[in-house]
């Protein structure tokens, strides 16, 4: 498609689908790229088995060149002052192999400069794969905030250390698209996009809002034409909507749903394909 952003789906819009799923839908959605969750972000957490599996990445790399797919990200890095990065070495591989840009990282450090040490660790690490650290501030997380992930940013000081900025995090952690005012466009990895009421939910209601009860673009009430707006032109933007409107639907319907509402937010005609 020759739309101005690379558009992708982000794998929490569609848990279920396995990778190969997620491209198909991608692609019949007219979609740029996916992201793909190949790192489990908790303990017991399900995940492709792509990470170490040679077979697997093999017919990844076939399946995104036959349907002029890319991958964007590969999530998540669950960042703690124990985390032994070798862990991820095998996913870091799979994900430089499959053409991915960006690493997720999600903090649960609570000191902000061992954070910044241990994020600074993690760069030089993904630096050998060419790959950039997603770090995005999610209210769940110990890095709640816009404010809190620049100031690691900046402690880190590492080319390949980004910024990830979620609509709905944005939102629940009290933001605003103004406060984007602040980061200097090179610092953007890529953003996501959702909808959501603007009332804040209940704190334990929280969890459950972020991982299974987003809304659709333009479903909801955020401020979405802002936050557009004050991203860098050319971001890439990748559409994370865990839905109960798409809940059990089959895979491509789900994508496809996430792609017309994006791309109506966006302005975006629909690709003729």
């Amino acid at each position: 498609m020759s739309a101005p952003r690379t558009l992708s789906i982000a794998h929490l819009s569609a848990l279920e689908a396995t990778p190969l799923e997620l491209i198909d839908g991608a692609a019949r959605a007219g979609l740029d790229a996916v992201g793909l969750r190949i790192i489990a972000p908790r303990p017991g957490d399900v995940v492709a088995q792509v990470a170490g599996n040679p077979r697997a990445i093999r017919d990844l790399k076939a399946e995104l060149s036959a349907r002029d797919v890319r991958l964007n990200d590969i999530e998540a890095i669950i960042l703690r002052e124990e985390t032994d990065l070798s862990q991820f070495e095998a996913a870091l591989v799979a994900g430089a192999e499959l053409g991915a840009r960006h690493v997720v990282v999600n903090m649960y450090i609570d000191d902000l400069q061992r954070a910044a040490e241990r994020f600074a660790e993690l760069c030089v690490l993904l630096a050998q794969y060419d790959l950039n650290a997603a770090l995005e501030f999610v209210p769940l997380s110990l890095l709640k905030t816009l404010d809190g992930a620049l100031s690691i940013l900046d402690s880190a000081r590492q080319p390949n250390g980004k910024l990830l900025v979620d609509a709905l995090h944005l939102s629940r952690s009290g933001g605003h698209p103004r406060d984007l005012a602040k980061v200097a466009p090179e610092l953007f990895a890529f953003a996501h996009l959702c909808d959501a009421p603007l009332k804040q939910p209940r704190v334990e209601d929280l969890p459950t809002e972020t991982r299974q009860q987003r809304l659709l673009p333009g479903d909801g009430e955020l401020w979405l034409d802002a936050f557009v707006a004050a991203l860098p032109p050319m971001l890439p933007i990748g559409i994370e909507a865990p839905s109960l409107t798409t809940a059990g639907l089959p895979v491509a319907e789900t994508v496809a749903m996430n792609a017309a509402a994006a791309r109506r937010v966006l302005g975006l005609p629909e690709p003729q394909l």
